[in-house]
């Protein structure tokens, strides 16, 4: 799991800035912590949503109708936290 953090964050932090900073919604370090903040609120409960649809016993992945509806879920607290620092 840390090395997929590690991996999002190299990957969409720079994004972050170029694109809020691009916008002029905010300087370069905010959009920064900003997309540090985001990912580190949402990454691990992305990892233990999508965990819920392992089959038991690691066999495999089971999915149900439902199971795309859990990781977006993670981002509407994202979008919630970014619209509450602008």
């Amino acid at each position: 799991m840390i090395p997929a953090l590690l991996l999002t964050l190299a990957v969409e932090v720079p994004l972050y800035v170029l694109a809020l900073t691009a916008l002029r919604l905010a300087t370069p370090a905010r959009a920064a912590l900003l997309g540090v903040a985001v990912n580190l609120l949402t990454h691990p409960v992305l990892w233990w949503l999508l965990a819920l649809v392992r089959a038991p016993g690691g066999s495999g992945v089971r999915r149900p109708r439902s199971w795309s509806w859990r990781p977006r879920s993670c981002c509407w607290p994202a979008a919630a936290i970014r619209r509450c620092c602008w």
